[in-house]
């Protein structure tokens, strides 16, 4: 089987993956409430890697992403790469900025659908790695 490829280009491209999914899976994203049901958006306005080592082609790896506790109307993501040897090939963080899809204005206190999240988050809901 090909491996299905998404070209992305801000939230259009986050859109169009949405849409190649099953429906669910865009529904119950992390905390299941219908993100783009709810008219919210949060494009990519931050985006840091740094490469260690390499990964090719045929080579498997874990990726090991944790969502990083703010106030702030965003989402503070933190990714790993990892190798089959437990050495990191890759890091990286990624901020998203939550806005209104129809006036592309940022929020400047957090949607309710964060404010549930964090509720669910601070009431141990969300595995944690360590």
């Amino acid at each position: 089987m090909r491996p299905t490829r998404w070209r992305s280009c801000g939230t259009d491209g986050i859109r169009s993956i949405l849409r190649k999914r099953p429906r669910s899976w865009a529904e119950n994203a992390a905390c299941p409430t219908g993100v783009l049901r709810s008219g919210l958006r949060a494009p990519i306005i931050e985006l840091h890697i740094d490469y260690f080592k390499p990964l090719f082609l045929d080579e498997e790896f874990a990726i090991r992403a944790s969502l990083i506790w703010n106030e702030g109307s965003r989402l503070n993501t933190e990714y790993q790469l990892i190798k089959q040897d437990k050495s990191l090939a890759s890091s990286a963080y990624m901020v998203q900025l939550f806005i209104n899809h129809q006036t592309g204005e940022p929020y400047m206190v957090s949607p309710e659908m964060l404010v549930r999240c964090r509720r669910r988050w601070k009431a141990g809901e969300f595995h944690q790695h360590t």
